[in-house]
Order: C-alpha cells, then structure tokens, then sequence
C-alpha cells in the first residue's frame, strides 16, 4: 500500500474522529463540519457532490453522519476508506456515551451541566442553520425547486409527515416530473 494511500487513510480517520468527538447535536449539526472538512479543507468531494451525499445520507436508514462519513470515506478511498470515515464518526461519540451511561445520575444532578446543555441546543440549531443554507445556497433553483419545496415544507411543518413519507414522495414527484417533460420533448 502507498504512502499516499496510508497517509489518506490517517487523514480520514482522525478528520472524522474529531468531528465525532467534538461536534455536539447529532448528524445534523455535523453537516456544516463535515462539509468544511470534507470539501473546503480537504478537498475530497465537491459542493454538489456533499449536497448528493447528504441526500442520499438522508434517505437511506441509519444516522446522517454515519452515512455521510461512509459515503465521503468511499469517495475519498475507496470501501476501506469508507470503513476508517466511518469508525472515526462513530467511536468518539461511543466511547463518550459509555462514560455518560456510566455516570448519568449523576450528571443529571448538576444544575451547571443542565444550563450546558441548554446553551449547546441554541448552538446547534445555528450550526443546522448554517447546514441549510450552504445546500440551499448549491442547489439549482427553478419553479420545479421552490413548488417541491414549499410542498415538503407545508408536509412537514404543517402536517407533521415523517422522514420517510417526505422523501419517497417528492422522489416520485421529481421522477414523474422527468418522465412528463421526456414524454413532453418527444412530441
């Protein structure tokens, strides 16, 4: 195996260590990181290509983290790229909920750990904040974009629709869309 080779590995490994140790609010607060790491800093994927990720991340089953991790890890180098991304999400956050479970009563106890936890939730919806707009920022925006939108939107904060139901239809939507307008071009 190349020193390059290795040396990507390491880099993988310990970028994703540190995120999973030191970002707090889950896997979407760790987007924004992710994407800083992944894309500004490292270099590995593109913009359009972490906004994929996170789509894909997103719709398949398991955290958002993980799968982006996996998939940014594939990206970079290859299934055991993937592997080493992936154990470097999810270690740090492993080992700090065993120590946690181990102590919970305790921790529950302090009022200055409450209020801690507090101040972390208002950071976390801005680094979801800032997750948003940076995807929202990259994607191509048409009518097709600000209906589906608007749509999952309403579905979501309105009616309270799940994940799951959200995805799978505005992914039909958008394959009917392409099929109307191809049937549409061949006329």
């Amino acid at each position: 195996m190349g020193n390059k080779k290795l040396s990507t590995y390491g880099e993988l490994f310990w970028s994703f260590f540190k995120l999973g140790a030191l970002t707090f609010g889950g896997g979407a607060a760790m987007i924004s990181f992710m994407s800083a790491e992944a894309v500004d800093k490292k270099k590995w994927i593109t913009d359009e290509e972490m906004l994929d990720i996170v789509t894909v991340a997103e719709s398949t089953p398991g955290p958002i983290a993980v799968n982006t991790s996996t998939f940014v890890g594939y990206r970079a180098a290859g299934t055991l790229g993937s592997i080493i991304a992936t154990l470097g999400t999810v270690l740090p956050p492993f080992i700090i909920m065993v120590f946690i479970a181990a102590f919970f009563d305790f921790f529950k106890s302090i009022e200055a750990i409450n209020y801690m936890f507090m101040g972390v939730r208002v950071g976390v919806i801005a680094l979801i904040l800032k997750a948003f707009l940076k995807m929202f920022s990259s994607c191509k925006k048409d009518a097709f974009f600000y209906v589906m939108f608007a749509l999952a939107f309403c579905a979501v904060a309105i009616f309270g629709a799940g994940t799951i139901p959200v995805i799978i239809s505005a992914g039909l939507i958008g394959l009917g869309s392409v099929l109307v307008s191809l049937r549409r071009d061949k006329k």
